[in-house]
């Protein structure tokens, strides 16, 4: 019996520090600053960009279409009702030889709200 309890104990820790990363992972990402000025500073860039777009709702089974044949999949689920310019933000990094990449669509005008991240297709 005694034999078990240090793995026991190796699994109990384990765990925990399992759950404390995939915290930080999960509600990291809902607490960084997604402000356009933010990503810029991050080295995100305009990858699409338009004048006016009807965007009421975005989520990842129905996307926010752009216009021009573009599709918007947000990552979560979002009703956002916005009638107005928007411009997508997208940037390319690596992380341990693998490359991800990450974007963000922003509202004109909105400047000091958060963007909503997602991943930008054309049809």
């Amino acid at each position: 019996m005694n034999i078990y309890l240090p793995l026991f104990l190796r699994l109990k820790f384990f765990l925990f520090s399992l759950i404390v990363i995939c915290g930080f992972c999960f509600f990291g990402s809902a607490i960084a600053n997604d402000k356009p000025v933010e990503l810029f500073r991050q080295g995100y860039e305009v990858i699409y960009q338009t004048s006016y777009a009807s965007v009421e709702e975005c989520t990842p089974d129905k996307p926010a279409v752009l216009g021009s044949g573009y599709l918007f999949f947000c990552s979560g689920y979002e009703y956002l009702y916005k009638y107005q310019g928007v411009y997508v933000l997208s940037g390319t990094f690596t992380y341990q030889g693998s490359r991800y990449t990450s974007s963000y669509l922003c509202f004109e005008n909105d400047d000091d709200k958060d963007c909503v991240s997602g991943a930008l297709f054309r049809k």
